[in-house]
C-alpha cells in the first residue's frame, strides 16, 4: 500500500509510529512482518525506514466503522527516524499461518507523524540596501531547505514580478528615483511534476 500524507501542503512528514488493526477474519491470515519505505519523488525510488516482526493479537475487529485504538485490536509500532517524506510505501511479506491460507488481511493500517518543518523553504535577506549616487549596492540572500530549493530572483513590475537571473541582483543607482521592491522566490519538488512554489518576499531599495 501506497500512502500520500495529506493536511500537511508541500511539507514532508516523519512518521513516528504505525498502527496495525486487525481484521474480522481468520487470525492466520494476519501479516507477520512489514517494511516501511518514504520516497520524495513521487514515488520514482524509495528509501527503506524500518523493517520488522508483528505479533497482532487474536481479537478480530468486526466493526465497519472508524477504527478505535483504545478498544480495537491492533499493535503499534514506533519508528525512530529525522527524515520527512512526501510518500510512503507499506508492504507485508509474510502472513502468521501460511498453511491453509491464500491471501492476507489487514483491518487498517495507520501512519502517525509529525510535519517536517526543515523542509520548508526559508529566505534570508536583508530587509534593505542603500546605493549613493553613481555606486552600486549589492543585495544577497540566502535559501535553506531540505531537499535544497531552488531560487530565482523577480523584479516588481506594477502589480506582478518578471524574473531576473537567478543568485546575486547588483543594483546601480545614477540619481533618486523611486523605490522599488525585490523579491526572492523558493521553490522545491515534492512530487516527480508540477512542482509547487514557496516565496519569500522582502522590500529593498534601489
Amino acid at each position: 500500500m501506497t500512502v500520500t500524507p495529506t493536511g500537511s501542503g508541500i511539507t514532508p512528514s516523519i512518521v513516528t509510529a504505525l498502527r496495525f488493526y486487525t481484521a474480522n477474519d481468520t487470525e492466520g491470515r494476519d501479516p507477520a512482518d512489514f517494511k516501511l519505505e518514504g520516497s520524495n519523488n513521487g514515488g520514482a525510488s524509495y528509501t527503506l525506514i524500518a523493517s520488522n516482526s508483528l505479533a497482532l493479537p487474536a481479537a478480530r475487529n468486526n466493526s465497519p466503522a472508524g477504527k478505535d485504538p483504545l478498544t480495537q485490536g491492533l499493535q503499534q509500532i514506533r519508528i525512530n527516524t529525522t527524515n520527512g517524506y512526501s510518500t510512503y510505501r507499506v508492504t507485508f511479506i509474510h502472513v502468521k499461518t501460511p498453511a491453509g491460507v491464500n491471501s492476507m488481511q489487514i483491518g487498517e493500517v495507520e501512519i502517525l507523524g509529525v510535519l517536517d518543518t526543515n523542509g520548508i523553504p526559508r529566505v534570508s535577506a536583508p530587509d534593505t540596501v542603500k546605493a549613493f549616487d553613481q555606486t552600486s549596492a549589492t543585495l544577497t540572500a540566502t535559501v535553506s531547505g531540505n531537499p535544497a530549493p531552488g531560487v530565482r530572483w523577480q523584479h516588481k513590475v506594477g502589480l506582478s514580478f518578471v524574473n531576473l537571473s537567478d543568485g546575486e541582483i547588483s543594483l546601480v543607482r545614477k540619481r533618486p528615483a523611486s523605490r522599488s521592491a525585490r523579491s526572492a522566490s523558493a521553490t522545491r519538488r515534492i512530487f516527480a511534476s508540477s512542482p509547487p512554489t514557496r516565496s519569500a518576499r522582502r522590500p529593498a531599495a534601489s
